[in-house]
C-alpha cells in the first residue's frame, strides 16, 4: 500500500510539474497578431458600436505587439478622426472634446484632429512609400479646408512616388492596384474632382494647383490636363480650354473622352469642321475603348451638326454657386476604390461624369 501511495505522491508532482511548465509557456507566448484586414474588421465593429475605447485599447495592443506597424498609424488617424466628427455632430455625447448640444453646427473637435493627423503624419515619417497614408492625410486636410497643407501633403506624395516607383505601397502593404505613372494621376484627378464638383468661391485655386502639379509629373497621363481644361470650358473660356485639350491629344491622341471635349471645344469656338473631325474620331476610340457613353454622345453631336443644327453656345460658370457637399466621415483615411474614369465637358443630351472622389463611406 505504500508503495502505491508514493507512486500516487510522484505521479502527482510530475501532473503538476507540467502544469506549472504548460502555464509558464503560455505566459512566455507572444499572442498572435491579426493579419491587416482581420485587425480592420474589429475595428470597424467596434466602431460600429460606438465602442470608442475599446477601439483606442485594440489598437494600442496592436501597437505593443509590433512597434512603429503602418496600420497602428493608419487605424489611430482614421479613429480619432472619426470620433471628432461624431463629436462635433453630437452623436456621440461623453467623446473627448464632445460639447452639450447648442443647436448650431460645430466643427470637428481639435484635439482629436490633431491627434488624427500627427498619427497619420509619423505613420508617413516611418513609412513614406504607403500612398493610401499620405493620401488619406490629404484628405482630412482638405475636409477641414487646411488647401495649402492639403496640396503640400499631395506634392510631397508626388515626390516621393517619382523617386521611388518601385517602392510605392497602399493598403495592408499591397503593391498599387495599377503601375505608379496611371493610378497616382488618376488618384489625383479625384482630388481636382472634389472641388470641380463643389465649385465654391476659390476652389479653383486648389484645383488648378493639383491638377497641375499632376500634369508635370506625369506628362504622359493626361486625365489631370483634361481637368484644367473641364475648368476653363465649364467657365466659358475655350481657348485656355483648347490649349490643355492639344497637349493632352499630344499625351494619348486615341482617348476618346479628350477627342469628344476636343470636339465640343471647337464646336463652342465656331469651328464646325474641325468638331466634326474630333466627334468622329471620338466615336472610333469610344467603340474600340469601350466607351459606349461618350461614343453615343459623340454621334449625337455629329447627327445635329450633319443636320445643320446651330453650333452649341458656352455654358453659364460651372457650378459658381454650388453649395459644398455634405459628406460623412472615411472609413479609412484613404482611397479604397479605382479613381473615377475622367470628366466629359457639359453638352446636352449627355450627363456630366461626376463620380465621386474614391473615399469611403460610412454610416452615421
Amino acid at each position: 500500500m505504500r508503495a502505491v501511495r508514493v507512486t500516487l505522491a510522484v505521479a502527482l508532482v510530475a501532473l503538476a510539474a507540467m502544469a506549472a511548465g504548460l502555464a509558464s509557456g503560455c505566459q512566455g507566448r507572444t499572442p498572435a497578431l491579426d493579419q491587416p484586414r482581420e485587425f480592420e474588421a474589429k475595428l470597424q465593429q467596434l466602431v460600429g458600436l460606438r465602442r470608442f475605447g475599446s477601439a483606442d485599447s485594440l489598437i494600442n495592443a496592436r501597437a505593443r505587439l509590433r512597434p512603429g506597424d503602418p496600420e497602428v498609424a493608419v487605424a489611430r488617424g482614421n479613429l480619432y478622426y472619426q470620433m471628432a466628427v461624431r463629436a462635433a455632430r453630437n452623436q456621440a455625447p461623453g467623446l473627448p472634446g464632445a460639447a452639450a448640444d447648442s443647436g448650431g453646427p460645430r466643427g470637428p473637435d481639435t484635439l482629436l484632429v490633431r491627434r488624427s493627423i500627427e498619427a497619420l503624419r509619423e505613420g508617413i515619417a516611418q513609412h513614406p512609400e504607403r500612398l493610401d497614408i499620405r493620401f488619406g492625410l490629404a484628405y482630412i486636410e482638405q475636409e477641414l479646408g487646411a488647401t495649402g497643407t492639403e496640396i503640400e501633403v499631395l506634392r510631397d506624395a508626388i515626390r516621393w512616388a517619382k523617386q521611388h516607383p518601385d517602392d510605392l505601397r497602399w493598403r495592408y502593404g499591397d503593391p498599387l492596384p495599377s503601375p505608379p505613372g496611371e493610378y497616382v494621376p488618376q488618384a489625383l484627378h479625384d482630388y481636382v474632382s472634389f472641388y470641380l464638383d463643389r465649385g465654391a468661391p476659390g476652389d479653383e485655386v486648389p484645383m488648378l494647383a493639383i491638377a497641375r502639379m499632376s500634369a508635370e509629373a506625369y506628362p504622359s497621363n493626361n486625365r489631370s490636363t483634361n481637368d484644367v481644361a473641364f475648368y476653363y470650358g465649364a467657365r466659358g473660356d475655350w481657348k485656355r480650354s483648347l490649349e490643355f485639350l492639344e497637349r493632352a491629344e499630344r499625351a494619348d491622341s486615341s482617348d476618346a473622352l479628350v477627342l469628344f471635349n476636343l470636339g465640343w471645344a471647337h464646336e463652342n469656338l465656331g469651328h464646325r469642321a474641325p468638331a466634326l473631325r474630333y466627334y468622329s474620331r471620338a466615336v472610333t476610340a469610344g467603340d474600340a475603348g469601350r466607351m459606349k457613353d461618350i461614343a453615343q454622345s459623340a454621334r449625337q453631336r455629329l447627327a445635329a451638326l450633319r443636320g445643320n443644327a446651330p453650333l452649341a453656345s458656352a455654358p453659364p460658370p460651372f457650378g459658381s454657386r454650388l453649395a459644398p457637399a455634405s459628406r460623412p466621415a472615411t472609413s479609412r483615411p484613404s482611397p479604397s476604390r479605382a479613381p473615377s474614369e475622367g470628366v466629359q465637358l457639359p453638352v446636352p443630351p449627355a450627363p456630366l461624369d461626376t463620380i465621386p472622389r474614391p473615399i469611403p463611406q460610412t454610416s452615421p
